[in-house]
């Protein structure tokens, strides 16, 4: 992938045109919804471009307790505090 787009890979129906075939493949919304659902989480997504070998793409994501699971911070409902 070429750096120009870098800056544009995460927009809304952003594609690549493929040279060897001619065409445009997908309809742009992949790595769109991938960093929506991402950042609503509070996380983050990017590339990292390995030149000459294709790009690596990294996600972090906060990491909190399941919903249904207590939270060590926060005391429980049914905890007794003294």
């Amino acid at each position: 992938m070429n750096p120009e787009h870098f800056d544009h890979i995460f927009e809304r129906f952003y594609r690549i045109h493929n040279t060897a075939s001619q065409h445009y493949a997908g309809i742009g919304l992949g790595l769109y919804v991938a960093r929506a659902i991402i950042d609503r989480h509070g996380g983050h997504i990017w590339l990292e471009n390995n030149q000459g070998t294709g790009c690596t793409f990294h996600v972090i994501l906060p990491i909190v307790p399941p919903p249904d699971q207590p939270s060590e911070a926060a005391p429980r409902s049914d905890a007794v505090l003294e």
